[in-house]
């Protein structure tokens, strides 16, 4: 679009267009220098929560509509206050509002409205939005008030404590699969899902743990409840494989009991095909009770030369040192 200016400043547009992991976004902003950062969103159900358990603590104009309405995210409350102190800022954020967008943000070098996810019918219909909100946004950038040294560093403070918060289960998600994967192949239990349920009561109980840290750590920023239900999703993947490949691993590596061997028949074999691989299985009669069957992932030489109902199997287990049986080796019985 034509850029929409008043005497100073230009307003204008941009749109991105969604992408596999992120919706459609339109943003009409401005260019200015903003001391803080500040992020005015509609207040949600999550915020409500956060703030009625302690776990947030947000800064209050003292316009009861506005602050019942509006979520103020910020680091520097002292700053956000003395903004939207002015009621002609107050009024164009609710202007922007109506006209269907979903924040106003103060960065470093913007004012932005944001509308997320965004369709439009062609060019036009970005031009026509862009014009009506446009002024709203011109009229945020006037009068931008002076924040202390204290509220300018305080982004500063709180990257420091939050980029080590998301770091942990980010690293968990990525070297998590490694014990399952080592383990699968060297300590496979007879039974996954008994492992598995006990895999998850340890790993809950790190998680609730991991969270709770958290939130002592976060507790009274008005972002304390965004990051920590960001972090406890984001755990939830990396804790669970964690837990689940360091179960499998210490009972089958810790395990110093005697082995046991065990002749069971085979009584089904199948086969998986993909693109990349294929993957071939031989179910056996089951030696225990609480089990029909035990299924073995073998390779395909053995595969070809089993033969259901006829062909046993000699499997050696070892009890596990949580208590879960688990494979040490196998081969063709003889004749």
């Amino acid at each position: 679009m034509s850029d929409i200016s008043d005497e100073e400043r230009q307003a204008k547009w941009s749109y991105k267009n969604s992408q596999k992991n992120s919706p459609s976004r339109f943003t009409v902003f401005v260019e200015i220098s903003i001391p803080c950062d500040v992020a005015i969103s509609r207040e949600g159900w999550s915020h409500r929560v956060a703030k009625q358990y302690g776990i947030s603590r947000e800064a209050q104009i003292g316009d009861p509509v506005f602050d019942k309405k509006y979520y103020i995210d910020t680091y520097a409350p002292v700053f956000a206050t003395t903004f939207l102190s002015d009621p002609y800022k107050r009024d164009a954020i609710d202007e922007i509002m109506k006209l269907g967008f979903d924040s106003v943000e103060l960065t470093e070098s913007f004012i932005k409205a944001i509308k997320s996810p965004a369709s439009f019918e062609n060019a036009e219909a970005k031009d026509s939005l862009a014009t009506l909100v446009a002024p709203h946004v011109l009229r945020l950038s006037e009068n931008i008030p002076m924040a202390s040294q204290a509220e300018i560093l305080a982004k500063q403070a709180a990257l420091a404590r939050i980029v080590p918060i998301y770091a942990v289960p980010v690293i968990l998600s990525i070297i998590g699969p490694i014990p399952i994967f080592f383990s699968m192949e060297s300590y496979r239990p007879v039974s996954d899902m008994p492992l598995l349920t006990e895999a998850l009561k340890y790993s809950a109980a790190a998680l609730a743990l991991y969270v709770w840290i958290v939130y002592f750590i976060l507790r009274g920023t008005s972002s304390a409840g965004r990051h920590l239900f960001g972090v406890f999703f984001i755990s939830l993947l990396g804790f669970m494989m964690t837990g689940w490949g360091a179960v499998m691993y210490s009972n089958g590596a810790l395990d110093q009991n005697p082995h046991i061997s065990r002749k069971a028949v085979v009584i089904h074999k199948y086969e998986n095909h993909s693109s990349k691989s294929n993957a071939y299985y031989i179910q056996l009669k089951s030696w225990r009770p609480d089990l029909e069957m035990v299924e073995l992932r073998i390779g395909e030489s053995l595969f070809n030369n089993v033969k259901p109902n006829e062909t046993f199997i000699i499997v050696v287990t070892g009890p596990g040192w949580l208590g879960h049986e688990w494979i040490v080796s196998y081969a063709v019985a003889r004749e």
